[in-house]
């Protein structure tokens, strides 16, 4: 159970699957994380780092745009492999511990070397406080063929300043260690692709 909510909550720290058109990139009726990295991670990073260039105006449809601060917690993955680079999401659970998807780190077929850390922004390629680490823990029973046990940390090496705009996220404690939260409304931020038109949004939204 203690997996199953970090794996919760480093999806939730993703973008919401439902800004996201999952079907151009994979075959739903084969999901797999194998080759992720090079299948959308990296053509999701070409296109965030576009429309950044770019300036894009583009509006989401179905979610809402962030302000800076509105979500201290999320932090923006670029992970760099053979073939480039890709985008994850994640959450600044310590002052330098970042939860995320083992499957940002190994697709299995993919392996990154490198994340570059974005906190404090609400842009992925620019602003912010900006840390790279290949110091990487997934979880010892990974299964990229299945999507299991799909969670890692990433160790930063040394605190981060926590700020108004960069902060750890809140983490159940209590007797909230043991609800399941079933039937409880979330929020999902990330960075992504709009459904309007299919084009990306440079900035954190949320669902």
């Amino acid at each position: 159970m203690k997996f199953l909510g970090l794996a919760l909550l480093a999806l939730a720290a993703v973008a919401s699957a439902k800004n996201i058109h999952v079907e151009d990139v994979i075959d739903l009726e084969d999901i797999t994380a194998y080759g992720y990295l090079a299948k959308v991670g990296k053509p999701l990073a070409d296109a965030i780092r576009k429309a950044e260039e770019e300036a894009s105006a583009s509006r989401i449809v179905g979610g809402s745009a962030s302000s800076l601060g509105q979500f201290p917690y999320q932090a923006g993955l670029l992970a760099d492999f053979a073939a480039g680079q890709g985008v994850c999401g994640g959450s600044l659970i310590s002052a330098n511990r970042v939860l995320t998807a083992a499957h940002c780190w190994f697709d299995g077929q993919n392996q990154a070397w490198r994340f570059t850390v974005v906190l404090g922004s609400i842009r992925l390629f620019s602003g912010g406080t900006r840390v790279t680490s290949s110091s990487v823990v997934m979880h010892g029973s990974w299964l990229p063929s299945l999507i299991r046990n799909d969670v890692a940390v990433i160790r930063l090496n040394s605190n981060v300043a926590l700020s108004s705009n960069i902060a750890v996220i809140a983490l159940p404690s209590g007797s909230q260690l043991n609800e399941n939260f079933a039937g409880e409304t979330a929020v999902a931020s990330g960075f992504g692709r709009t459904v309007d038109g299919k084009s990306f949004y440079t900035k954190i939204f949320m669902l």
